[in-house]
């Protein structure tokens, strides 16, 4: 048996979101890790700021970069499946109207005989 089309588009609502729920979870973390290195970061000004020398902050730096960019990475992908599943509403819902139409068309033509 073939599934409709909005059998189709239903499972692919879910598959988006799916995904999305993943993609979030995923930004949570990457947010986390931002935030843990920021304030690494802090701690080595503040060391150095007190005198010691010793303080890391030009080997968090280039961390904390690449975890702030791959925080905007999952946001930006995250924006892009909500704008997906939007448009999969849309045509769900154009698909169950043409499908009420063609029933509601069906029996207005049943009923002239």
């Amino acid at each position: 048996m073939v599934p409709s089309e909005i059998e189709l588009l239903r499972i692919k609502l879910l598959a988006i979101d799916l995904r999305l729920h993943e993609m979030t979870q995923e930004a949570q973390e990457s947010q986390i890790d931002v935030t843990r290195l920021e304030r690494a970061v802090d701690n080595c000004r503040l060391a150095r700021a007190l005198g010691d020398e010793d303080a890391a902050e030009e080997e968090l730096a280039p961390r904390l970069q690449a975890s702030r960019d791959r925080l905007h990475r999952r946001l930006r992908t995250i924006k892009t499946a909500k704008d997906s599943r939007w448009r999969t509403r849309v045509q769900l819902a154009v698909a169950c109207a043409r499908k009420i139409q063609e029933r509601q068309d069906g029996r207005d033509s049943g009923d002239g005989s």
